[in-house]
């Protein structure tokens, strides 16, 4: 099936996107610089056993809530909500890998409506954590985690890629962690998805292949810094929250919602394009 001329565009926007991506010169402050080795000594100093089973500890946990979403009925029900928007265009569709079978424009319209859900969804829980509720702030990682993977999957599903299935599980985990990590690590980050890819393609998935690493740590730190602004800022004579924390926990938590939609918004319209194009030749 050949690509339709809009198609063709939109691989040739995300291909430039990504070349972009690869040759962005970010010039690192000093700060940065040191703030990166700093870290890198600290985990250098731990036993290589000890690091280890940090890392592991971090992807079992990520695996533990993505299980949990794939074991209740949520999957389910969003496959069928989502089947039942397409077929306004198309009746006889009947699973998700059928969606593949619409033109492109179809699916970005059903992607962008669970992307807008989603990130709503995101802004609205870190506004409760912005309150500064303790049981809230507790829960903010998990639940801001659980969040952007229910994301994560929704547009997985809105290109017709079915996540029940174990390698498209650990896709989703993957595009997660990679998605958050900081901007200077993106390059890398990218090019880690599309040897997922390839490894999927040739069946040589590697399922005890590690999620997290020492760049992603950098995300926890600013997931903690942002609770301890939440509590610095609340109003502590009245125990309630303030604009600013509200501010800060629903904006922190929209923009990397933001980040993880837009990055698995475009892995999956470039899986989807490459795949339709290489069955056209």
């Amino acid at each position: 099936m050949r690509l339709s001329d809009y198609e063709t565009l939109q691989l040739q926007k995300i291909e430039q996107w990504i070349h972009t991506l690869d040759n962005e010169q970010i010039v690192l402050s000093d700060f940065v610089q040191i703030y990166d080795k700093w870290l890198e000594k600290i985990f250098t100093s731990f036993p290589d056993t000890q690091k280890e089973q940090i890392f592991k500890s971090i992807d079992q946990i990520l695996l533990y809530i993505q299980v949990f979403l794939q074991e209740t009925e949520h999957i389910q029900q969003m496959s069928e909500k989502i089947l039942q928007q397409a077929r306004i265009w198309d009746p006889d569709l009947q699973e998700i890998p059928d969606l593949k079978n619409l033109p492109l424009e179809k699916l970005q319209y059903l992607a962008g409506r669970e992307i807008n859900l989603h990130r709503m969804y995101s802004f609205m829980q870190g506004g409760l954590s912005g309150t500064g509720n303790t049981f809230l702030l507790t829960i903010d990682i998990p639940a801001i985690v659980l969040v952007n993977l229910r994301a994560i999957q929704a547009i997985a599903l809105s290109y017709g890629f079915p996540v029940q299935y174990p390698q498209e599980l650990l896709t989703v985990l993957k595009i997660f962690h990679c998605s958050t990590l900081p901007r200077r690590f993106h390059p890398s980050g990218w090019q880690e998805l599309m040897e997922t890819v390839k490894k999927q393609k040739l069946n040589n998935y590697d399922f005890n292949e590690r999620i997290t690493d020492l760049r992603w740590v950098n995300t926890i730190l600013l997931q903690i810094i942002k609770i301890l602004l939440i509590r610095l800022f609340r109003n502590n004579v009245e125990k309630r929250a303030s604009f600013i924390s509200l501010a800060i926990g629903a904006g922190s938590n929209y923009k990397l919602t933001k980040q993880v939609t837009e990055w698995a918004d475009r892995f999956y319209q470039y899986r989807y394009l490459l795949e339709k194009k290489e069955a056209g030749e």
